[in-house]
């Protein structure tokens, strides 16, 4: 069944109230990591790019390979969770005249969810998640669009000062190549992800600093916030991390030493 599809039959009225903590970037569709996320994988490209079917099937193994490492990570820290997927478009693409790579940077749009939700004429992203919380049994819900061109993959979670309507469905978009050409992994589809669950950034981008990503490096030099690898299972969900995706409650003082300038609480 197209669970997307479905959104103009079984489409909820009633608009979802957020759960908040201190923090206003834990305000999305993927609260915490925990319970059930129905995951919509969206493929995007250019009439002059389009997905191959073996290229579509290679990038949702690799999302299936890091959702199970998810699994496993979480299973460390005894919370159960899973995942419930539902391919939009596998057998034709969404073509888009053009496609904005990522180039860390931190400008890039973070409207893709409901860009491409509009074009599809499917409903905005507050719909859809209204969707799932009545016809599915997942408490978490996000967006994984994958473009058919080089780019830095980022993701796009939602603030308590964002418009629900237009943002509250959270979701990332993972280029079929790095920029310089080097293949895509299950570890950077998993480090997006993460993102979208409050994960933090933990090596040097314009959000954070050099002195973080060093200290980091001695403290978690493992934690998939930090760095990726083609070997996923040599990557794990340190402490801080956990702590922020909602794995642990455990809290230390040197965790707040890496937010990120541009996450503040509220």
């Amino acid at each position: 069944m197209n669970y997307f599809f479905a959104i103009l039959i079984f489409l909820s009225s009633v608009l979802c109230k957020a759960q908040f903590n201190n923090d206003k970037w834990v305000a999305g569709s993927a609260h915490s990591l925990k319970g059930k996320t129905f995951v919509l994988s969206i493929f995007i490209s250019t009439p002059e790019h389009n997905w191959e079917a073996d290229e579509k099937k290679k990038f949702l193994d690799l999302q299936t390979e890091a959702e199970n490492w998810l699994i496993l990570q979480a299973k460390k820290y005894n919370t159960e969770i899973s995942f419930r997927d539902s391919c939009y478009n596998f057998q034709k693409d969404l073509e888009l005249d053009v496609i904005e790579s990522g180039t860390a940077s931190g400008n890039e749009r973070v409207d893709w969810v409901s860009y491409v939700f509009k074009k599809t004429g499917k409903g905005t992203p507050l719909e859809f998640y209204n969707w799932v919380k009545k016809n599915t049994d997942c408490n978490n819900a996000l967006v994984i669009i994958y473009a058919n061109q080089k780019g830095n993959s980022y993701s796009f979670p939602c603030s308590n000062q964002m418009d629900k309507e237009k943002y509250f469905t959270e979701g990332c978009i993972i280029y079929q190549q790095y920029n310089a050409g080097q293949a895509m992994c299950a570890a950077a589809i998993a480090h997006e992800m993460l993102h979208l669950f409050a994960g933090w950034d933990l090596y040097t981008t314009f959000d954070q600093s050099k002195d973080r990503e060093d200290r980091a490096r001695r403290i978690y030099p493992d934690d998939i916030m930090l760095r990726v690898s083609y070997s996923i299972l040599d990557l794990k969900i340190d402490k801080l991390s956990a702590w922020r995706i909602g794995l642990s409650k455990e809290i230390e003082d040197i965790f707040e030493w890496f937010r990120p300038k541009d996450m503040p609480k509220n």
